[in-house]
């Protein structure tokens, strides 16, 4: 145990939200940290929940010996804004931001504690138990590669990889007037990228670090229900940041318009082709992410599941976009049917 005369004051900031099912892990993975209670404080934001997560917070406090700060919001008001009144009102200026959903290893704060450099990132490690849980490790593994890794040699994320290196706020270190100087323009609007526009924000003033030094295990939705509803509020977030404005993946999202266009005229007079087509497209994805495995068959069915979730998000931000699609297409066959 480090001497407290050296031991950084940090403030561990975590907006929660109807999270009662999965908050007593991460609580007693808290309770778990070998670092002195004096140098530390927990500060968490019950971001309106409406299950029993408000009751448990408040029973824990009343049992634990750590220095517990609750704030409550009578209405859901984000995740943005949870966090940055978690900031202001935190007792310390070093902020680590934690997802509810995580396990903290004991030592993440002494580890914090001998890193000279932040602001920084973090490693979640997913647990992969179930085959959604695997099917989105798959995923983001095949996108962000080396990055996605939980042993990969330290990097600098800036404004020349940023676009290309797996990042989030599951846990990240950072002092607070950084924090406040980077906040988006619209706290409480849940449709933004919040995460990535305030790290874009961050490394505009300062690379952020991402090392495996500081590692937390990250417990993915339980249900399919809830993981299709999660990927269907991803598709505004992916717009807004990634489409909108020209952003970085607008040439795919107009190579996607222009094949999704393509494909319903062609179903309009050869479905057999289309459907023949697209289930070797499927196939060929399932077996990328999975390899010669059984996954790959259970694989198929979720690419069409949160394929069309993630579209209709996407949909909802870029309404206009579809309804261009559905009128050409309607076009197109009136002229061909005469």
């Amino acid at each position: 145990m480090l001497q407290r005369n050296k031991m950084k004051k940090i403030s561990i900031i975590t907006p929660i939200y109807n999270e009662s099912n999965n908050i007593e892990h991460f609580l007693c993975s808290i309770e778990k940290i070998k670092y002195s209670y004096t140098s530390f404080e927990l500060v968490l934001i019950n971001d309106g929940s409406m299950d029993e997560t408000l009751k448990i917070i408040i029973d824990f406090k009343k049992q634990t010996k750590i220095d517990l700060k609750i704030i409550s919001f009578r209405k859901n008001r984000g995740r943005a804004y949870a966090r940055h009144i978690g900031a202001k009102k935190a007792k310390y200026d070093l902020l680590f931001f934690l997802d509810c959903r995580c396990v903290v290893f004991p030592d993440a704060l002494i580890v914090l504690n001998s890193i000279k450099y932040q602001p920084l990132l973090g490693v979640a490690i997913q647990e992969t138990g179930d085959l959604v849980s695997r099917f989105f490790h798959k995923v983001r593994k095949k996108i962000y590669k080396d990055s996605f890794s939980s042993s990969f040699k330290d990097l600098y994320i800036n404004e020349s990889n940023f676009n290309h290196i797996s990042k989030g706020m599951a846990t990240f270190f950072c002092n607070r007037k950084l924090f406040l100087k980077c906040q988006i323009k619209n706290l409480e609007d849940k449709d933004s990228s919040d995460d990535t526009k305030l790290l874009q924000n961050i490394i505009r003033n300062k690379p952020i670090l991402k090392t495996a030094k500081i590692k937390v295990t990250y417990y993915m939705r339980s249900s399919l229900w809830e993981n299709l509803l999660h990927i269907y509020k991803r598709g505004p977030k992916f717009s807004d940041y990634y489409i909108n404005n020209k952003g970085p993946f607008f040439s795919y999202y107009l190579a996607t318009l222009f094949l999704i266009l393509s494909s319903v005229i062609v179903a309009l007079f050869f479905p057999a082709y289309i459907i023949i087509a697209y289930l070797f497209l499927l196939a060929f994805i399932a077996f990328y992410l999975a390899g010669i495995s059984l996954d790959a068959i259970f694989f198929i069915p979720l690419l069409v599941l949160f394929g069309l979730f993630f579209v209709s998000g996407v949909a909802r931000k870029r309404f206009l976009d579809f309804i261009i699609i559905i009128f050409t297409v309607i076009l197109v066959y009136g002229i061909i049917a005469k």
